[in-house]
This record gives C-alpha cells, structure tokens and sequence, in this order.
C-alpha cells in the first residue's frame, strides 16, 4: 500500500555571482545535478533525460528510497530550465523550472519551481504524519541543492 504526497517549492535567492558565471551550471547539467543532496546516482536516458535515485529519505524507523526520472530543456539566452517527469519511471514525477535574471553585475537571482508527487509505500493512515514529513525532506533537498551549487562553483 502507498500513499500520493503532492510536493510544491518555490524558491527565489539572490546568489553573489554574476549572470554568466551562474548561467554555466547550464552548460552540463550532470555535474550540476550531482550537487543535489542524497543523490546516490543520476542515469543518462538519453536526449536530456536523467533517472534520479535518491538515498533513502526520512525518519530512520521509516526510511524511504525516492527515484524518479526527468526530461530537460535548456534555454540558456533566456536563464532558463525547465524539466518534465518521465512518465513511468520511478516512485515520484518531478517536473519545474529555473529561471536565472541578471540583478546586476555581480549578483544573479535564482528562482526555482518545482512541483510533484512522490508515491510513499506506507499505509493512508499515515498519510497525515507522512505527507509533510515527505513535503520537509523534499524541500530540505532543494535548499541543500543551491546551498551545495554556491559552496562549489560560485
């Protein structure tokens, strides 16, 4: 038995770095995805499109493990990522976008959305302690992520 978790994030930051030096996380999205936490492996499907799996995620007594696969799009002359869920692969569908704007020369504003559903294999009367649970982890890996980005490249 599983129970849906609906996970939406918004995150707007300013980073200290200028546009062009942001904008070439965009340039290999591999090693700039490597810096997501708990990622324990990110396959290539090809055409832009990567399998995520995750370590296992959440209270000790009931660890999950999270995996999921995404299509990406990069516009690079706009700032822009957008990523799409690969239907049928994974317990969760994780879909977004990254958008980059110059604040001036030596700051970048970095907004991220990123909306889904991970599926948790516990019972629905769980639901109403795990669903935000999951919604904590998830957005712990999101503030880790850009936190982990600015350590290493900017």
């Amino acid at each position: 038995m599983s129970i849906a978790v609906d996970i939406h994030r918004d995150k707007r930051e300013v980073i200290a770095a200028g546009f062009d030096r942001v904008a070439t996380l965009m340039d290999d999205l591999p090693a700039t995805l490597a810096h997501f936490p708990s990622l324990d492996a990110l396959d290539p499907l090809g055409s832009d499109r990567y399998h995520w799996k995750l370590a296992p995620l959440g209270p000790v007594t009931h660890r999950i493990r999270i995996d999921f696969a995404t299509a990406f799009k990069v516009e690079r002359h706009k700032g822009e990522i957008h990523f799409e869920p690969v239907k049928g692969l994974g317990s969760a569908a994780i879909g977004g976008r990254i958008h980059l704007a110059p604040v001036d020369g030596a700051r970048t504003q970095v907004q991220m959305t990123i909306k889904g559903r991970v599926h948790v294999p516990i019972s629905f009367l769980l639901k109403p302690i795990a669903a935000p649970i999951v919604a904590r982890e998830f957005n712990g890996l999101v503030d880790g992520f850009v936190a982990n980005l600015q350590r290493a490249h900017l």
